[in-house]
């Protein structure tokens, strides 16, 4: 618990209770309930990988410390599986096969106890309710449990609709004023849920990215709206760029690169209409970290040549002798796009950068 409050993140308790145990001491034997639990606590140390985060508390009781938690969804994903696994594995006892089922109490610090015997009393009731209402798990707070219950859900409806492929790509015209003129599109993502109709995107790419699924939906996102540009040229249609919305954990992968080269591949005019758009509140945060290095750096943005190009499609802001083209990478085969806001200064920083 120190460890976890000196790092600033969560730490979960589990508690888990055998059902039936008494039954096999009664009928089996002692010796036979003393094996089940050996086998027991070797399981559930290989599924925590530490045997010093695991503890037999009870009878039939065992706590388990899950000593760092990034969201209460890992947690509730963690259990889910773990219990699923538990659900079906068998134990031999007397030369029979056996099946166990138990229940989980769930505690978060500093949530639910910042000491440890709050923690414990807090998990004992959540397990206490789990019994009570033939739940496999449950969270101290049972607000959280249907949250997590709602995430885990909408998680599984996520990744049908990727296989059943459910998402679909808006586009939306951009206009210049001045011009009055169609100059690019935004490739909006949508989702058809064949249950509910379409699903607002405020409600699904949040846990995308926190599940992880927004690289796989990201890289279709990108092949598609390649994919509609090159079909729109073939049909000789006024094809003009289109910008797909790049997350910043895209943007952080080490492999985004490549897989945006092998996606452009395809075809030697596919660079030519596609722009990459960021957030703002993406730009802020490389503006934060650029202005924290040395005045030799440059506002930077990642392209597809591997090379870093100005914050303004002008001058360098840190060097002025420097003009947007001297990025080393040479001519960039795919352009940036950061999404204008209004920050009271530099608000010409939602220029695209190329």
């Amino acid at each position: 618990m120190k460890t976890a409050a000196a790092a600033g993140h969560s730490l979960a308790l589990f508690l888990v209770d055998l059902e039936r145990f008494k039954y096999f001491n009664d009928s089996l034997g002692r010796p036979a309930g003393d094996a089940l639990l050996r086998h027991v606590a070797q399981w559930l140390t290989h599924g925590i990988g530490d045997a010093s985060l695991l503890s037999r508390i009870g009878a039939d009781q065992f706590a388990m410390v899950l000593p760092k938690v990034r969201s209460e969804v890992d947690v509730a994903r963690v259990l889910e599986k773990l219990m699923a696994v538990f659900q079906d594995r068998s134990f031999n006892l007397k030369d029979d096969t056996y099946r166990v089922a138990a229940r989980t109490g769930v505690a978060l610090f500093p949530q639910d106890g910042k000491e440890a015997d709050a923690l414990f009393l807090n998990a004992e009731a959540a397990l206490k309710n789990a019994k009570a209402g033939g739940d496999r798990y449950l969270f101290y707070s049972h607000k959280m449990t249907k949250a997590m219950a709602g995430k885990l859900i909408l998680e599984n409806q996520l990744r049908q609709a990727i296989d059943r492929e459910e998402f679909v790509l808006h586009y939306q015209p951009k206009v210049s004023f001045a011009s009055g003129k169609l100059v690019s599109a935004e490739a909006l993502i949508r989702w058809n849920d064949p249950r509910t109709g379409q699903v607002p995107p405020s409600q699904f790419i949040p846990v995308l990215e926190e599940t992880g699924l927004i690289y796989e939906v990201g890289r279709w996102a990108l092949r598609k709206a390649i994919a509609d540009y090159l079909s729109w040229l073939e049909k000789g249609l006024p094809a003009v760029r289109v910008a797909v919305n790049v997350s910043a954990l895209q943007l952080r992968s080490v492999g985004f690169i490549a897989e945006l080269e092998q996606a452009l591949a395809v075809d030697a005019r596919a660079a030519a209409g596609l722009e990459l758009e960021i957030t703002e509140s993406l730009t802020m945060r490389w503006r934060r970290a650029w202005r924290r290095r040395s005045s030799r750096a440059c506002c930077a943005c990642w392209v597809a040549t591997s090379c870093r190009a100005t914050s303004s499609a002008r001058r360098c802001r840190r060097n002025s002798s420097r003009p947007a083209s001297w990025c080393p990478g040479g001519p960039a085969s795919v352009w940036f796009q950061t999404e204008t806001y209004s920050s009271g200064e530099d608000e010409d920083d939602g220029e695209t950068v190329s």
